[in-house]
């Protein structure tokens, strides 16, 4: 995209310092791209952590709250889910829009994460939306597609991941991703963007009977616990949702930098 870009809601600087990415030749019917640790800064947790903060909702206004309303001591939208399960899914999922904004110049401006009522609320609809933009000639924001993505994040060995993700994909594409649409104009029109909402609305009217888009799936795993036969479980073309992504980023010790970095959450609302 050319011209002046909407701003990430999300921070993400740090992923470039720390992943480096590389396509893996091989995939047939999708591209594989593969996110390994170059370097981890010494701050790496605490700038997840800020992450996951802004994920969940607009610092300024909580630090305001925090600071003009005594009694109240911490912040409950900031609270970890007190399920594994949760606390890998809000991480993996801050990650992967992450990397879609500092990898892939793929906009992401509705997060999901940001009307969880509560961190044990699992929301419908595709975990991830990356807006493809551009500007025609006149400069007029344009929405060239969308990409749907599905994120999975684990700590031990799970060969199915990567197929349950797919599915998930299959089953939203076949419901035309009509409860994501939906979610995702009503968000737009809320966070009051007319230009983006009116963009959003063309690319849709545009289509003849969905959405078409393009799909990702993001594998964020354990590097000790990962195997490529992962791969090995999705289907083969033409069963295979097209245009595919599959990006799969590779930590050491994967279940001890998710354990830091909720733990430095609380803090950030505090800090200045």
């Amino acid at each position: 995209m050319t011209g002046p870009r909407p701003a990430a809601l999300i921070p993400h600087a740090v992923l470039a310092q720390w992943l480096a990415p590389a396509r893996r030749p091989g995939a047939v019917g999708y591209t594989a791209v593969y996110y390994k640790e170059q370097s981890r800064p010494a701050d790496l947790a605490a700038q997840l952590a800020e992450m996951i903060a802004h994920a969940k909702c607009n610092l300024e206004s909580l630090r305001r709250l925090l600071q003009r309303v005594g009694w109240l001591k911490a912040s409950a939208r900031l609270a970890p889910s007190k399920r594994p399960a949760g606390r890998h899914g809000d991480f993996g999922e801050v990650l992967a829009i992450g990397l879609l904004e500092e990898f892939g110049n793929i906009h992401v401006p509705v997060v999901k994460l940001r009307i969880q009522m509560d961190p044990e609320q699992s929301l419908h609809g595709s975990d991830v939306v990356g807006f493809h933009l551009a500007l025609d000639s006149s400069g007029k924001l344009l929405v060239e597609d969308l990409e749907f993505l599905e994120v999975k994040c684990r700590t031990t060995r799970d060969k199915q991941q990567a197929a349950k993700a797919h599915k998930q994909l299959v089953d939203d594409r076949a419901a035309q991703f009509a409860d994501t649409i939906e979610f995702l104009q009503l968000r737009l029109e809320e966070l009051g963007n007319p230009e983006l909402l009116e963009a959003f609305e063309t690319y849709l009217a545009a289509r003849d009977t969905d959405p078409e888009g393009r799909y990702r799936i993001s594998l964020v795993f354990d590097e000790d616990e990962w195997r490529d036969d992962e791969l090995d479980e999705l289907p083969d073309p033409p069963d295979l949702c097209a245009p595919l992504t599959v990006e799969v980023v590779l930590v050491n010790h994967l279940q001890t930098l998710i354990d830091e970095t909720w733990d430095a959450v609380p803090a950030v609302a505090l800090s200045e």
